[in-house]
């Protein structure tokens, strides 16, 4: 048995040519009810054991809602080398997609060999990162204060930045998203001989840019008032159901690097081009790693200058009532939402809501993508669905079942 559960995912055919899906969710969602009766120090020693993807993201949020549950926060050099941890395991996240997952639209041995060693050469920039933002420390403890090095900060972020421009972008991230043409895009896929490029040029060269388009809303982005009304209805302890199948107004939504970056030109040219099918889908993904990046570059040097804001916007750590404390970080697959509600020091109620429930709901944005493949060959439908499924992103196994009816 996996222990971080997997997703059943049934596709069946009808003979009128609809596709029917179903989608069990076996993940352990109610995993935070084993924090009830803790301590916070316990709560934050046990997380990452539960936790192991994006727990960066995992403990950010939760020392974020801890502490709004407290009143109380760390200080600003602190907050921002969290959020640059953060950030780096999102580009880490979205990188594992890429070099995981888009080799199997090339040919079996056309970049084997490389993608081993890239993966090896990205994987080390999370801890050098930590090393150089908080040396031995536990970056999300209560108690630990950020000291950030410049040199090797500077040093770290350089090699990624060289990195995303040798085997991403084939140009520097800031230049890449400057682009204001189709064309220009489509162009850049034909020619560049990175992985990405070579990836997405054969989605488009064998028309598959559209295939998996969806109707289902993005998840706007929400406040912490509305993430405690969703997580603690009323201030009630109660609503199990909600976190294994969310909805918004009562609708599934998506939340996702499409739904965080929609309104970036360069996929606005595409959502005109080939709505929300798997092109635009694999192109979101380059986009916010680009963005992600200058954000990551910005943050860096607040962090290694004197004049440091004494106030910066916190969006991910806020009390919405006493005791009651809202975490919120945009993780890779979307947003990341921790609820805890305290008496003194210990937790009476802890919940967290992942993006993986919100896309793979029942009636959500992968179930549409699904339904929505053309045709009724099963072979072809076979290979979309498993184009569509680490497009859209879950965080654990998944199965696949595609038959006719």
């Amino acid at each position: 048995m996996n222990p971080e559960g997997q997703i059943d995912i049934t596709l069946t055919i009808l003979p009128s040519g609809k596709k029917e899906v179903t989608i069990l969710n076996n993940r352990p969602v109610h995993a935070a009810k084993l924090l009830v009766g803790k301590t916070i120090d316990e709560a934050l020693t046990i997380i990452p054991l539960l936790y192991h993807v994006c727990g960066k993201a995992q403990g950010n949020a939760a020392i974020s809602a801890l502490q709004a549950a407290k009143n109380t926060r760390s200080d600003e050099t602190t907050y921002l080398s969290r959020t640059v941890l953060s950030d780096v395991e999102l580009i880490r996240e979205h990188l594992l997609r890429i070099f995981l997952d888009w080799p199997a639209l090339l040919e079996p041995d056309d970049c084997s060999s490389e993608v081993s060693q890239q993966m090896s050469d990205f994987m080390r920039f999370s801890s050098e990162f930590e090393k150089a933002l908080f040396h031995t420390e536990k970056p999300f403890s209560p108690h630990t204060v950020a000291t950030p090095e410049r040199e090797p900060l500077f040093k770290t972020f350089g090699d990624l930045e060289t990195f995303l421009e040798s085997h991403i972008y084939g140009c520097s991230p800031d230049l890449w998203l400057k682009a204001k043409a189709r064309d220009v895009i489509f162009h850049w896929m034909r020619q560049d001989k990175c992985l990405s490029a070579r990836s997405c040029a054969v989605i488009l060269e064998n028309g598959w840019a559209q295939e998996g388009q969806t109707i289902i809303p993005f998840l706007p982005k929400l406040t912490a008032n509305q993430c405690a009304s969703l997580l603690f209805p009323n201030n009630n302890l109660q609503n199990d159901e909600f976190i294994a199948s969310p909805t918004w107004k009562e609708l599934p939504h998506e939340t996702s690097a499409l739904s965080r970056c929609h309104q970036h030109p360069l996929l606005k040219l595409l959502l005109a081009h080939c709505g929300t099918g798997l092109l635009t889908r694999h192109v979101s993904r380059l986009v916010e790693l680009a963005l992600v990046y200058a954000r990551i570059k910005h943050n860096i040097g607040q962090l290694v200058t004197s004049y440091l804001p004494a106030q910066i916007r916190r969006e991910t750590s806020i009390s919405t009532t006493p005791h009651f404390g809202i975490g919120m970080v945009e993780a890779a697959r979307g947003i990341l939402i921790h609820g805890v509600h305290l008496e003194e020091d210990t937790i009476i109620d802890y919940k967290i809501l992942a993006p993986t429930e919100w896309n793979f709901h029942p009636e959500g944005v992968l179930s549409n993508a699904l339904s929505n493949i053309e045709g009724t060959d099963e072979a072809h439908i076979k290979e979309m669905a498993h184009l569509l499924i680490p497009a859209i992103d879950p965080c654990t196994k998944t199965s696949l079942e595609v038959a006719h009816a």
